[in-house]
């Protein structure tokens, strides 16, 4: 026996030449980031469904225009009702024979594992066992390692074009790059990173100031990346630049308690 794969994203199973082909079995990955429009796609041309998602991560993207009030009411919607996914629908609505959970977990370390089981899984997911990497003990001593620019003068925030930009945490995370390489060197060792952040300013200013020192960092694989961009994808070491600092107490993103547990599993 055979079987015939097509892989693709929901919308681009439209395009010319696959568009009256129908599917035996359509499997949805990251279905809780789908809108319903988008997953019905595919899902029309399908004889059986598989949606795979997690909905305490990041729902459907929103253009600005679209989380305006004033903008849906005509049309008797919310914002509620455009984030509310197929996914959503089915899980609420589908019989328990219908569904299933994957509760143990094998990319995340224990440690970090624990951590976002206890804050955003109520304790129920559990972490496969993982040996640690002691390579950069000296530079990083726990699994999860906190940071704090708060003895820092120029630690606040900066306002950008409509965004947000913390230069001092820029400069903190080069020298923490600079001091993994050359632990990673001497260890003849090289080591995926990927640098994150909520805010495109200063996602721009990250990558600006890395590219920049690309050349001493040879042990290192970089990557600079959106929370919103990185979801699905992996790497040895992850670095949340957090950007907000004011004096109001305004903490931005990290209201959201999908986005955060993007950025720290």
């Amino acid at each position: 026996s055979c079987a015939q794969i097509v892989a693709g994203t929901c919308i681009g199973m439209a395009i010319r030449g696959i568009q009256d082909v129908e599917f035996d079995l359509c499997i949805v990955d990251e279905a809780s980031k789908a809108s319903a429009t988008e997953t019905l796609v595919p899902l029309a041309r399908s004889h059986k469904w598989v949606l795979v998602g997690d909905q305490k991560q990041l729902p459907p993207f929103l253009e600005e225009q679209l989380k305006k009030p004033q903008n849906l009411e005509p049309y008797g919607l919310t914002v509620n009702d455009l984030r509310n996914t197929l996914f959503d629908r089915l899980a609420a609505s589908l019989p328990k024979e219908c569904k299933t959970g994957l509760y143990v977990q094998h990319r995340m370390v224990p440690p970090i594992g624990e951590l976002i089981s206890e804050c955003f899984y109520k304790g129920e997911l559990i972490s496969a066992p993982k040996a640690l990497d002691t390579t950069l003990i000296k530079l990083l001593p726990k699994p999860v390692t906190w940071i704090t620019t708060a003895r820092e003068l120029s630690r606040m925030e900066v306002h950008a074009k409509e965004s947000y930009a913390n230069p001092i945490e820029v400069r903190v995370i080069c020298r923490i790059l600079q001091k993994m390489n050359s632990l990673a060197i001497a260890a003849k060792k090289t080591y995926s990173v990927a640098v994150l952040t909520g805010y495109s300013q200063q996602h721009g200013d990250l990558d600006r100031s890395i590219s920049s020192l690309l050349m001493e960092l040879s042990a290192l694989e970089i990557a600079v990346h959106t929370v919103d961009s990185f979801q699905g994808r992996e790497a040895d070491v992850a670095i949340y630049s957090v950007t907000r600092c004011n004096s109001e107490g305004k903490i931005g993103h990290l209201r959201e308690s999908e986005r955060l547990n993007v950025a720290l599993s």
